[in-house]
């Protein structure tokens, strides 16, 4: 049985198992225990319900219409507000102010329970009869509706409500008039509690829920909902735009246990009972419920996802189409006729929403501007290491207190609350902070944002030609060069994660025609993506290739050997493309990026481009004819010849010399100006050169004649051979032995005395 059906019918039987004087004066009760024949009332007694006193249950006595009224007061528990009201004057000038229960008939007067008679009487001390009790009951149980009250006569219409109710089953009434007896009455309050248990109370209103606790002012389990339109009934005379909160705890909804975000928004029907009071919702039929993100604004108008709805913003207006409530960021924005929608939010159109549409018209609207929307990777406690996708993807940390933070689940189709210790890696998180500093998360679980399957392709579509990720049988929107929402990527270990850029292509090539595990964000869009198995990558200068093997030099220096098959694709670039190869196309001193996972070397690129003279390279710079790149540390430097390695900036600076050389470059992926890799094919080092140049001179000495032989026509031989030795660099004068050095030092000062004799 309904609780609060229970407890109303408790206090009614309660002062029923009472004489007339118990509503002046306290009555000791003595319970009488002996069974009865009626089943009825038995029930009412082995439940409690039904106290009887010394003279026995008295079925067959009268109540007074002052004990019933006392009687309905008690049966909804506004004993304390009866009693407020006590001293004041009736409007029946048969009711003294001093009556017993003259708090008890203003109350119920006010209530609308009851109206006396046209003579202006209430006659209080008279027996009440059965159409008077039914009336009273029928009210209880939620009146007449407006229809009814309009066609209403007197008491024929009571007695059929009565009926269509399930009061009067199994009870025979000769005349309606006549007085009642407490058996009768007894009986249709088991009608009414029991038969009749699980009927709602009171006519319904319709209303939107425009609050809950998120905005601050009410508690956890309290929503405020507003009334769409001007609806009276007999209990209650809501106004459109009327306000009242409703205890969920307190009320039944046919989807089981409520939660205040899921309802927030929603069109409801609100049942009450006759005190006022919320005994159940449901959803009103008429209205749709739509969610995404906020493409375009006008003064009246919102496109959502590509489709326009309408707006009607004057908080004033009668129509039900009216814009009833709006959130933004967790606040409740006020508005009017001058305002357009577009000043209620103000920040572009990247936001999300959920919207209450009736007719095309946006009736109620909630708008979120995330700060950031992003894959949770780990979760430790209450810190949240993310994704940033703002360009590195380098992992960051969100670190949370619970009395400052706000978590709401979203499930694809509803919000609920939550707990930050429900947030769970690979999470995807979108987050605010509103105007009163608290924190808010939307959180999508795993389970309900993973998409999993062979990556088939990568297209575009849309105004943005936003790329379209194929992954199984579903295709999935990516979001690039947004604010804060960009799709990340790995190809290869978990931590190594990337943004996707305008060239998208290129950036998942690597993952075409694999297995992926994908996430998505809120609006549906494709948040994360990455190899379902741990993939890596080597790249480096074939040294040999065998027939199932393949030796690579890679960028660490060391050499390893690569198992391959005819199952590993095989790629080479073509006009900047990569088209499909044959193994056997891959030489010594080609450069390759080779892919494989613990079971097998899967791909294997020839990235090897021709090469350009490089005019000059140092700690920063390198420059082609055509083109700049910066270099640094992490940069890597292949020098190809018979002695294939790989060496640092600063040890090539040293020993290779910048005159001559020959290369090409690979760009960092990131960094379209950085060179990633440098292949040097061709170059001499610093060494040879001072070799080479130490030989020529030695070999212009050699040529030189002997000392006792000189004459002044060896004059040219000797300045040519010291010619030579000045155009020699520091380091090659060095490697010049003084022996040779002196030979030239001491022809030339014989040739000066000889040209001194002869002058």
């Amino acid at each position: 049985m309904n609780k609060k059906i229970f407890t109303l019918i408790l206090a009614m039987v309660l002062v029923l198992g009472t004489v007339t004087t118990a509503f002046a004066d306290s009555l000791t009760l003595n319970p009488i225990l002996t069974p009865v024949a009626n089943e009825k009332i038995q029930s009412l007694i082995d439940a409690g319900l039904i106290l009887g006193d010394s003279s026995g249950f008295r079925l067959g006595d009268n109540i007074t219409r002052a004990e019933m009224v006392a009687m309905l007061i008690r049966l909804l528990n506004k004993d304390e507000l009866a009693v407020s009201v006590k001293n004041m004057p009736s409007r029946f000038k048969d009711v003294e102010l001093y009556n017993w229960a003259n708090g008890y008939i203003n109350l119920a007067t006010s209530l609308g329970l009851i109206k006396g008679y046209p003579d202006g009487t209430f006659r209080p001390n008279s027996n009440i009869s059965y159409e008077e009790v039914i009336a009273l009951l029928v009210r209880t149980m939620g009146g007449l509706t407006p229809e009814e009250e309009r066609n209403a006569v007197w008491s024929t219409t009571y007695i059929l409500k009565a009926v269509k109710l399930g009061i009067l089953d199994d009870i025979f009434i000769v005349d309606y008039k006549n007085i009642a007896i407490r058996k009768n009455i007894f009986e249709m309050i088991y009608n009414a509690g029991f038969a009749n248990k699980d009927k709602t109370i009171g006519n319904p209103i319709e209303v939107i829920v425009s609050e809950n606790s998120r905005m601050g002012n009410l508690d956890e389990n309290t929503i405020k909902v507003k009334a769409l339109k001007d609806q009276n009934t007999s209990q209650t005379g809501y106004k459109k735009n009327d306000e009242f909160t409703i205890d969920l705890s307190k009320i039944t909804w046919d989807k089981g246990k409520l939660d205040t975000e899921e309802v927030l928004g929603k069109a409801l029907l609100v049942y009450f009972d006759i005190s006022k009071e919320p005994t159940k919702i449901a959803l009103s039929k008429g209205y749709s419920f739509i969610e995404g993100k906020i493409t375009d604004i006008k003064s009246n108008k919102i496109e959502i996802e590509g489709k326009w709805h309408d707006v009607i913003t004057d908080k004033n207006s009668k129509n039900d189409k009216a814009l009833s409530s709006f959130i933004f960021n967790n606040k409740v924005v006020d508005y009017d006729g001058s305002k357009g929608i577009y000043k209620l939010i103000n920040k572009g159109y990247d936001q999300y929403i959920r919207a209450t549409i009736k007719d095309k018209n946006i009736i109620f609207a909630e708008a979120f501007d995330f700060i950031d929307i992003a894959p949770v990777i780990e979760k430790d406690k209450k810190d949240i290491s993310y994704i940033d996708d703002k360009r590195d993807g380098e992992i960051r940390n969100l670190k949370l207190k619970e009395k400052d933070t706000i978590v709401l689940e979203y499930d694809g189709e509803d919000l609920s609350n939550a707990k930050i210790k429900d947030i769970k890696k690979d999470s995807i998180i979108h987050w605010f902070e509103d105007d009163e500093g608290m924190t808010v998360i939307i959180f999508i679980a795993p389970k309900n944002s993973l998409v999993e399957g062979e990556l088939r392709k990568v297209s575009y579509r849309g105004r943005n030609l936003s790329p379209v990720i194929s992954i199984g049988r579903e295709d999935i929107e990516a979001e690039i060069d947004s604010k804060n929402f960009n799709t990340v990527y790995s190809l290869f270990t978990e931590d190594d994660y990337r943004t996707l850029t305008d060239n998208y292509d290129e950036e998942l090539r690597d993952l075409y025609n694999r297995d992926v595990v994908a996430y998505k964000d809120i609006f549906g869009k494709l948040q994360r993506i990455n190899s379902e198995d741990r993939v890596y990558e080597s790249m480096g200068i074939i040294l040999e290739n065998s027939l199932n093997t393949i030796k690579i030099l890679n960028q660490d220096g060391k050499s390893e050997d690569y198992n391959v098959n005819r199952n590993t694709q095989a790629y080479k670039l073509s006009n900047g493309k990569f088209i499909n190869a044959n193994l056997s196309e891959f030489e010594k001193d080609n450069l390759v990026r080779i892919m494989f996972n613990k079971y097998e070397t899967f791909k294997i690129e020839k990235l090897t481009r021709a090469s350009k003279d490089i005019l000059d390279i140092d700690k920063d710079k390198l420059k082609f004819a055509d083109r700049d790149y910066s270099i640094n540390n992490k940069s890597t430097i292949f020098l190809l010849g018979n002695d294939v390695r790989n060496i640092n900036l600063e040890e090539f600076l040293n020993i290779v010399d910048k005159n001559n050389i020959k290369g090409y470059v690979i760009e960092d992926n990131e960094d379209k100006k950085l060179a990633k890799v440098v292949v040097i094919t061709e170059y001499r080092t610093k060494e040879e050169i001072n070799a080479e140049a130490v030989k020529n001179f030695k070999e212009k000495i050699d040529k030189l004649p002997n000392i006792e032989s000189i004459t002044l026509s060896d004059k040219e031989i000797v300045e040519e051979t010291r010619k030579a030795y000045e155009s020699l660099t520091t380091e090659q004068k060095e490697l010049v032995l003084k022996a040779d050095l002196d030979k030239l030092i001491q022809l030339e000062e014989k040739l000066n005395n000889m040209g001194n004799i002869e002058n």
